[in-house]
């Protein structure tokens, strides 16, 4: 026997998967702890969790519910949290190191100074970042990477090197 779980973002299921395949993370729920191997729901075999671009299923007061027309969460509202959830990010990175702002990190990289190469350091950092996230984005899209939480994706991306 296997147990069946799923992970939510939210109250929205972005993913199902069963014990006999992969490890369940804090935080997923199990839904069936005497299933067979392979994931199933209303008789369907590893049902399918995303149309396009949108949640089908929503776990509300423990159980498996579809998701109306308007509770649907795009791809695209995810992402943009993505980069908002990035932002926020790097900004605070800047802002323990003792600048304001990504922006005031940013500045010194031009000119002959003594922040010059903490300036340069965190500019080429941001930008492995940024290209991380878009690189996941696409991943996504095309059905080659499950959607990650916000914390997960924060947790994966490179950590800056201070010189």
């Amino acid at each position: 026997m296997s147990k069946h779980y799923i992970r939510l973002s939210g109250i929205f299921i972005t993913k199902v998967f069963s014990d006999a395949f992969e490890e369940a993370e804090t935080g997923d729920i199990c839904i069936n702890e005497e299933g067979q191997r392979h994931f199933e729901y209303n008789g369907v075999t590893n049902p399918t969790i995303m149309d396009g671009i949108y949640c089908i299923y929503k776990y509300t007061n423990n159980e498996i519910v579809p998701c109306t027309k308007e509770e649907q969460v795009t791809l695209e509202q995810r992402f943009k949290d993505f980069e908002s959830t990035l932002d926020a990010f790097i900004d605070q990175t800047a802002k323990d190191k003792g600048y304001d702002s990504r922006i005031t990190a940013t500045m010194y990289a031009g000119s002959e100074n003594q922040y010059k190469e903490e300036s340069q350091a965190f500019i080429s950092w941001m930008a492995l970042c940024y290209a991380y996230v878009y690189n996941t984005m696409n991943l996504i899209i095309a059905g080659t990477k499950e959607l990650p939480t916000e914390a997960e994706l924060l947790a994966e991306l490179p950590r800056i090197v201070w010189p």
